[in-house]
């Protein structure tokens, strides 16, 4: 929670020569960003039509801005950090730079304040990007920020959310989601997050679900990402920025929340951060701890317990900012949390709403650590950052095998494998009599990744007429998995104690990737901006499994460790043209390419054609708009893309197991809106939404599904529309500061096969989620009431068909009510 002040009228700092006639200021700006190496942020907008006077002369450049913008009383000068400056239009009141999601926002005109971003790897105004770029923060516009990426899917257009198991994930961005790589790139702050690749080799399968308290922002840039970031993406990437310490005074904050739902027993939610200067404002501490409870909603009529679904989630992060000077920082932060969410949110259509008759317990617990420094260093013209970090994710994934078992065991297929080929019916008897012993039977997956990331970049100054940025990166990622068969007791579900395994398999995976990587922009005038920039990497995967038991549940016959490994290397770019027809309004082409590794199926008898996937590849056409007016007070934002997938990696089934193979090609088209705006001191809003028609370009390999896909059938789990506007009245009662707050989210229908033909094919979506805010604030205290899903809508965002289950389903949650009291020390 970064609070600033405008600038002293004689700052120290370091001394600059400078030599700059009287001129526009906009040109002023851009001349001292040349002589003294500073970034210098500011909105054409802001600026328009002022003069600078001459300035000449050795002084801080502090001096130097201030001098240049005196004249204009409208204009005022921020100190953003080390060498880093915003000009912005004066303000009666100091605002929040860095604005927390747990934070706390004065007035509903905050909505839109000026956002200083670093999607782009330098410090830049929200409103100046020429990209397909949305910032989530405390607003104002909620009465509740969201506390983790299921919270903000309404605000993030685009996004969408793939249940793939207990409390696991599949994140998607413009119609982008297939098995393998992570197609979206998850970030906590400037390391990137990947999954394991567990016995599917499926890494994109699961998402830690890190909790978003004492969060500055989450800033998502859509579209393939590689020539800024070493690890890349082809849907887009999202960056979690937690607060970083304030260096400049010592204050702390705690809340406690209550959480009541329509269909399950009350939670609760308590948080605290402590903030602490020292050593004369060059270092700064950062404590914050949260835990939660969150109710449940789905019961298990066969194992009569309610509101199985339950979680527990705790955390803790330490941060430390240390200034040496103005040109030289470091910041550190350590990170844990750890979950249990007790059973299965899936249910199953034909038992009613929220309902399962699953035979087995499926909790998912896990733990995440994260540690990392990033050194930042500008001697003149020219920024260094170095980063390292490590983290390490455990978890434990229990999976249903009953079922699939229940459906293929009349006709005793694998009988051959234990029996003789042909299998007499005598044999067949035996085979099933055997495995029907052995049931209900869970697989329990004890699964860990453990990561080490390298970058090192240097950029040129923010706002030099002439920008640029080059790095390298490097990443170490092993992970190793056991699956093995438990038989369960058939009243409670779970694993009886002392009980022996009837199926175990290893798995270790290894992934070495490595990366250099640019990006070039170039002012021509005051009007037109080109940028072109590469990524050239290199990778290997190298994989170990081993069948450590025969079981004729899982049809594995032990044997010795079967090693394979893949590797590949390439180059991906960006294009992009930017041109600034007002000073308001930015037009802008971009061309882009991304790349996602293939990889090594590591399932037992799978046919040897299978067992390797390629890599798979996106090229993106987008055209946008950006407008920012009214000192920032009023942001929209539109693009129309095309982006072409080729050789598609997607997950398919064969009876017992998930694989990954390459799946054909496809064309997805969009359109993309976002605006914010506020007027006067009382209202503000923001909309969004989201057109995808995400449709396959040519048919489908025969061997991917029963029904395969053919050119024309849309993608599955990729609806064709979405959006959410917010609105946020603010008033002023007897000292209290008050809002009121709605909002209306609609979600379109999607499939869960691209052919219609098919058996499984199932339909989802198409509901609309109310919610409303209440917020007071008076001096230090703060209570927050906030209902979502008013009218507790039953809509699904998940449905799922195969062999052995029928529409297996996910509801969105029930109403729910949250009422928060928050005290600032």
């Amino acid at each position: 929670m970064i609070f600033t002040s405008p600038a002293s009228a004689n700052p120290p700092g370091r001394q600059v020569k400078f030599d700059i006639e009287a001129q526009a200021l906009q040109n002023a700006l851009r001349e001292a960003i040349r002589q003294s190496g500073a970034s210098v942020l500011f909105l054409p907008a802001t600026v328009a039509n002022t003069m600078s006077p001459a300035v000449r002369g050795k002084m801080p450049v502090q001096a130097a801005l201030s001098l240049m913008i005196r004249r204009n009383a409208s204009l005022e000068l921020i100190v953003i950090g080390p060498s880093s400056f915003l000009i912005r239009a004066s303000r009666q009141h100091d605002v929040v730079v860095d604005p927390p999601v747990s934070g706390w926002r004065q007035d509903a005109a905050d909505a839109t304040e000026q956002v200083i971003v670093t999607a782009r790897k330098r410090p830049e105004l929200k409103g100046g990007l020429a990209e397909s770029f949305i910032v989530v923060q405390d607003d104002g516009l909620s009465a509740l920020s969201p506390y983790g990426l299921g919270d903000a899917i309404g605000r993030i257009g685009g996004l969408q959310l793939i249940f793939t198991g207990t409390g696991q994930q599949r994140l998607s961005l413009r119609g982008l989601q297939g098995a393998g790589e992570n197609m979206v790139g998850y970030y906590f702050d400037e390391i990137p997050i990947s999954g394991p690749n567990s016995a599917t080799s499926d890494v994109s399968a699961m998402t830690p679900d890190l909790r978003w308290f004492d969060m500055s922002r989450v800033e998502v840039l859509r579209g393939p990402q590689g020539t800024l970031y070493g690890a890349g993406s082809v849907g887009g990437t999202i960056r979690l920025l937690p607060a970083k310490p304030d260096t400049g005074r010592s204050y702390a904050f705690a809340e406690l929340a209550m959480i009541y739902s329509a269909e399950g027993m009350p939670g609760a939610r308590v948080g605290a951060v402590s903030n602490l200067s020292a050593v004369n404002g060059q270092l700064g501490i950062r404590l914050a701890g949260y835990a939660e409870k969150l109710p449940g909603a789905v019961d298990n009529i066969r194992l009569r317990r309610d509101t199985i679904d339950e979680s527990r989630t705790q955390g803790l992060r330490a941060s430390v900012t240390y200034s040496a000077n103005e040109n030289l920082s470091l910041d550190a932060v350590l990170a844990y949390q750890d979950q249990h969410i007790y059973d299965t949110s899936l249910g199953f259509a034909a038992l009613g709403v929220r309902r399962t008759d699953y035979a087995e317990r499926l909790p998912f617990p896990n733990d995440f650590l994260l540690g990392s420094i990033t050194v930042k260093w500008s001697p003149g013209p020219v920024n260094a950052t170095l980063v390292a970090g490590r983290y390490r994710w455990r978890s434990t994934r229990f999976r249903d095998i009953t079922r699939g078992v229940e459906a293929n065991l009349p006709a005793a297929h694998n009988c051959v494998l234990f029996f003789s080929n042909p299998c007499t019916e005598a044999e067949k008897a035996d085979y099933r009599a055997e495995v029907i012993r052995q049931l209900p039977a869970v697989n329990i997956q004890p699964m860990e990744v453990r990561a080490q990331i390298y970058e090192a970049r240097l950029s040129s100054a923010a706002g030099a007429a002439l920008g640029w940025t080059v790095g390298v990166f490097s990443e170490n990622r092993d992970d190793a998995s056991v699956s093995t068969a438990y038989p369960v007791d058939a009243g409670t579900g779970q694993v009886p104690p002392m009980s022996f395994p009837v199926s175990s398999r290893a798995i270790s995976m290894g992934t070495r990737q490595g990366a250099v990587f640019g990006e070039l922009n170039w002012k021509m005038g005051a009007d037109i901006t080109f940028t072109i920039g590469g990524r050239r990497y290199a990778y290997k995967k190298y994989s170990s499994s081993e069948v450590q038991m025969t079981s004729m549940l899982t049809n594995m016959i032990m044997g010795p460790p079967v090693n394979r490994s893949t590797h590949a290397a390439g180059f991906v770019g960006k294009a992009n043209v930017a041109y600034q027809v007002t000073p308001s309004l930015v037009l802008y082409a971009t061309e882009a390419t991304g790349f996602r590794p293939g990889g090594v199926n590591t399932i037992p008898s799978l046919d040897a054609a299978l067992v390797e996937f390629a890599p798979d590849t996106v090229r993106s056409h987008e055209l946008g708009a950006r407008l920012a007016m009214a000192d920032d007070r009023l942001n929209g934002s539109v693009a129309m893309f095309q982006t072409q997938w080729r050789n598609m990696q997607i997950a398919t089934r064969i009876p017992g197991y998930v694989f990954v193979l390459n799946g054909g090609d496809s064309t997805i088209r969009g359109i993309e809106a976002d605006v914010e705006w506020a007027w006067g001191s009382r209202w503000a809003m923001a909309a969004n939404l989201s057109v995808l028609d995400a449709k396959y370009s040519d048919d489908q390999p025969a061997n991917v599904a029963i029904a395969p896909g053919r050119k024309g059938d849309r993608l599955p789990y990729i609806p064709s529309v979405g959006g959410q506007v917010r609105m946020r009245y603010a008033m002023e009662i007897g000292g209290v500061s008050a809002a009121l707050s709605a909002s209306v989210e609609y979600r379109g229908r999607s499939r869960s096969e691209p052919n219609p033909k098919s058996p499984y094919y199932e339909e989802m979506g198409d509901f609309t989620r109310i919610g409303l805010g209440m917020d007071l604030r008076r001096n230090n205290w703060r209570v927050v009431a906030q209902i979502d899903n008013l009218m507790n809508i039953k809509g699904t965002d998940y449905v799922e068909s195969f062999v052995e289950v029928e529409r297996l389903t996910h509801w969105i949650p029930p109403r729910t009510f949250t009422v928060m009291l928050q005290r600032r020390f």
